[in-house]
């Protein structure tokens, strides 16, 4: 789903967002969560509403997380890395949960859009990807992804100088030693 979240035609300020962190079911409330407060949200500047172009946000949070064994952070990639299309990456999701990778070009499940594409590298997990969107089609009356079109992803490596410039270098997380 995309939708303006602040400024001309939004439907709640920033006040009113508030971060999940640690949780494993949304519905489903767990001593390992921790609500995270929104200072603001950055929408990149040639985000197009109708295609889809810099489909990318980045969210300030009015306090640091704590890091705990469920709230971990994931390393950007920087604008060199690359992760082939061979490599079995994660979309971590609400809905089903299932312990196989996929493929770079499988299909999201309705609902994903926003979802990071976590890949791991050297023993590093890195953002690769952020859910866009994908072709879905009716079965029996549940709408699923289309498996004949591969799901969008924005790339976050074509994002690292807009996010370096708006993020500063020494807030963003970076891999484990």
């Amino acid at each position: 789903m995309h939708r303006r979240v602040d400024g001309p035609g939004s439907s709640l300020p920033y006040s009113q967002y508030q971060l999940v962190l640690g949780a494993h079911q949304l519905l489903n409330p767990s001593p390992n969560q921790v609500l995270a407060e929104v200072q603001k949200i950055i929408p990149h500047p040639r985000y197009n509403r109708t295609s889809f172009v810099a489909d990318i946000a980045l969210v300030r949070l009015k306090k640091p997380v704590k890091f705990t064994q469920f709230i971990r952070p994931i390393s950007l990639p920087g604008a060199s890395r690359q992760f082939p299309v061979e490599k079995k990456c994660w979309v971590t999701s609400w809905g089903r949960v299932e312990v196989t990778a996929v493929p770079l070009h499988f299909p999201p499940l309705p609902g994903d859009s926003g979802r990071p594409l976590a890949c791991e590298q050297g023993g590093t997990w890195y953002l690769a990807g952020i859910v866009s969107w994908f072709m879905t089609r009716n079965v029996s009356g549940i709408v699923c992804s289309h498996p004949k079109f591969p799901g969008v992803f924005t790339r976050v490596t074509a994002y690292d100088s807009w996010i370096q410039r708006e993020v500063g270098p020494s807030d963003v997380a970076s891999p484990a030693p």
